[in-house]
């Protein structure tokens, strides 16, 4: 929190710098907040999504992790709007579950293991552009288009022994264009209510190093790959310390989930193997709180 607000007031004092470069009227925040989430994936026997169709399922659940953003919006030509987003969290406690199957849908169970999911991080980041559609003095609409990037570390670890040095991994990458629309209106004085929506297109990538099993191969033991869509949804209150400064308090919502795709299984013997992956599913909530700042050149 010390260099939160260090950095901040270290960007405070180069106000007049920063108006000069960019010419143009300038919002900048910074925020910090904490996170939980749940993430998950299955895979089919084979490719027809049969024999069973869950074969293998892995869960993490309640991954709680520390965040810190940055966020950037400049006006230009009267009313065009650049947006910038960047998102980065820590990843303090969780627990992830491996399952496998040998009836449909999810019956006779032959393996169910939790471990340990302390570990990871996460990014994001938004690029766009956008337009301030409506702009009055209590309400203000801002439709934008642009693209982004998300991306997650999860580990599966065992701190109690049981499996050596089980030390495994997972990347999920989530990226393609979004439509975005921000809303902020005047409650009372110095307060206002502000909110957003997002919808994403996106193509999931994913892959994993599974590092005990011995048959495969490392460090990218299998990768899967599938289409989908992400919904984030945020609200929260602007207060204005000043015209320029203030702060804000906030809750984000987001759920990422993918159709069918395709899992291929990379084995040591330099062979590989295919089957239909079911889907990848993330759903989080955030609370976070931060300062803004919005200077323009005069």
């Amino acid at each position: 929190m010390r260099h939160f607000l260090i950095g901040f007031l270290f960007l405070l004092s180069f106000n007049d710098l920063y108006a000069q470069d960019l010419g143009e009227r300038v919002k900048l925040s910074l925020l910090t907040g904490l996170q939980q989430e749940h993430f998950q994936w299955s895979i089919a026997g084979n490719m027809d999504g049969q024999n069973p169709n869950v074969y293998s399922e892995l869960k993490w659940k309640a991954i709680k992790s520390r965040k810190i953003g940055v966020s950037l919006e400049l006006l230009f030509f009267k009313r065009f709007l650049f947006l910038g987003n960047y998102d980065h969290t820590y990843i303090h406690s969780g627990r992830a579950y491996d399952m496998d199957y040998h009836g449909d849908d999810r019956t006779s169970v032959i393996y169910a293991e939790g471990f340990d999911a302390s570990t990871g991080n996460a990014y994001s980041w938004k690029t766009g552009i956008g337009y301030d559609l409506v702009k009055k003095t209590k309400f203000s609409l801002k439709p934008f288009l642009g693209f982004g990037i998300s991306h997650q570390l999860y580990s599966v670890l065992d701190y109690s022994g049981k499996f050596g040095l089980l030390n495994s991994s997972y990347n999920a990458v989530w990226k393609g264009p979004f439509i975005k629309i921000n809303s902020s209106a005047g409650l009372i004085r110095n307060v206002n209510l502000v909110s957003g929506v997002a919808y994403s297109q996106v193509n999931f990538n994913g892959k994993g190093n599974w590092n005990l099993i011995e048959a495969f191969k490392h460090p990218v033991s299998f990768r899967q790959g599938a289409r989908g869509y992400g919904i984030e949804a945020s609200s929260g209150l602007l207060i204005f310390l000043t015209r320029k400064i203030g702060f804000n308090i906030g809750a984000d919502y987001f759920r990422w989930v993918t159709g069918t795709g395709v899992d291929e299984l990379y084995l040591a013997t330099g062979e590989s193997d295919k089957t239909r992956f079911n889907e990848a599913t993330r759903e989080g909530l955030s609370l976070h709180i931060g300062v803004f700042s919005g200077f323009s050149l005069k």
